[in-house]
């Protein structure tokens, strides 16, 4: 038997109009603070920096704000610039606000802290065998899905590579999560929609990954059951906080599910999408996500059953591969009633003539060696043609 073995030492905080908590939290981690703030018109609309400024503010005035990451995160100079600010800063907390990408980049940032600062820097802070880290990192994720915090890996943009790459530090995990639904709430209802079939995605990446395990599972069609549920309840009840809590929850399972397991198809493809286009992942993956199904038909029939049933499909009297389909139907028909695009040519700026070069970078990335159904360059070109 393999040697099993998960680490998580995360505070996770769910809650609504809970963003002065995030003052409290870093108070006890530190005195000095840098915010990294997703630079976009979400952010700014809704005046989210301010807030999480003004409850850090109470505590210490002691704050530097990084807002000039965008969504995408694949500017390689505006990340090198973070670090300068980190540098010149020495923060004890690096608090990043904003979505998985930005996410990505201030867990990276306060994972390397030591190879930023010159080495005389690295022994003038406090380290001990009880703190392996000389920073601390708090993540607030405006969205609901799978957030990097929760895990020992993320995807951040190599401009040498010229796609977003694994980074990956078993002391990277943040030592606060902090889901505040007040924030999420003001997203448009047809995002949120976007969004829960992309953490679905994800979780079902991780459900028939060769690299699960029996909590993983567990963890990823509950996941994958909750959002369902959840987010049909949305459409008819886009106010209802008990409804956004479900969804933060069912993020958190995905999210500690994939860091048990491992990522699949739906991310590669749409962390190299990203990469080169920057459209959104969670608008890739959620076109996508019915075709992965369909790539994996018969290789794990067992665990496409276990997904139908997470989708409230009935699957009494029919075959396997029946109960497989429906898995794959089930989510077309939820993709229309979110009114998602069913198609990567629906999507705005997808370029088709990059679909060479997605397939190449999907490849390549390690954790596809763990697919229960192998997918070279080809067989990834071959996925993006049907789903075009």
């Amino acid at each position: 038997m393999p040697l099993f073995e998960y680490f998580i030492p995360s505070n996770i905080i769910i809650g609504n109009d809970i963003d002065n908590r995030i003052g409290e939290i870093c108070d006890k981690l530190g005195k000095s603070v840098v915010v990294v703030l997703e630079n976009s018109k979400y952010i700014y609309d809704n005046k989210i920096g301010e807030k999480i400024e003004n409850s850090i503010g109470i505590f210490t005035e002691n704050i530097i704000v990084y807002d000039e990451l965008e969504r995408s995160a694949n500017n390689e100079n505006k990340i090198e610039s973070l670090k300068e600010v980190v540098e010149a800063a020495r923060p004890d907390v690096i608090v990043g606000v904003g979505g998985y990408h930005v996410l990505s980049v201030a867990k990276m940032v306060a994972s390397m802290y030591d190879k930023i600062l010159s080495a005389d820097d690295v022994f003038k802070r406090r380290y001990t065998q009880f703190r392996r880290k000389r920073v601390s990192y708090v993540e607030v994720p405006i969205t609901f899905g799978v957030v990097p915090g929760l895990s020992k890996s993320c995807f951040v943009y190599d401009g040498e590579a010229g796609y977003k790459t694994i980074y990956s530090d078993i002391y990277s995990y943040a030592d606060a999560v902090i889901f505040d639904t007040s924030l999420i709430s003001v997203l448009p209802p047809y995002y949120v929609g976007i969004l829960a079939v992309d953490a679905m995605a994800s979780a079902f990446d991780a459900f028939i990954s060769r690299n699960s395990n029996p909590i993983s599972d567990a963890l990823s069609f509950k996941a994958i059951e909750t959002f369902y549920i959840n987010i049909k309840k949305f459409i008819n009840e886009p106010s209802n906080v008990a409804v956004l809590h479900n969804l933060c929850y069912a993020g958190v399972m995905a999210s500690i599910s994939l860091s048990l397991s491992s990522p699949g198809l739906s991310i590669a493809i749409s962390q190299a999408v990203n990469s080169l286009m920057d459209i959104p992942s969670e608008r890739i993956s959620s076109v996508i996500f019915p075709h992965i199904i369909d790539y994996n038909l018969t290789s794990v029939p067992g665990k496409l059953i276990q997904t139908a049933m997470a989708l409230g499909e009935k699957i009494q009297d029919i075959t396997v591969i029946e109960a497989a389909i429906k898995s794959a139907e089930s989510i077309r028909k939820l993709l229309m009633d979110l009114n998602i695009p069913l198609r990567l040519s629906e999507i705005e700026y997808f370029d088709e003539k990059k679909i060479d070069r997605i397939a190449d970078i999907a490849s390549k990335y390690e954790f596809m060696s763990y697919l229960p159904r192998s997918a070279n360059r080809n067989d990834i070109n071959t996925l993006l043609q049907a789903a075009l």
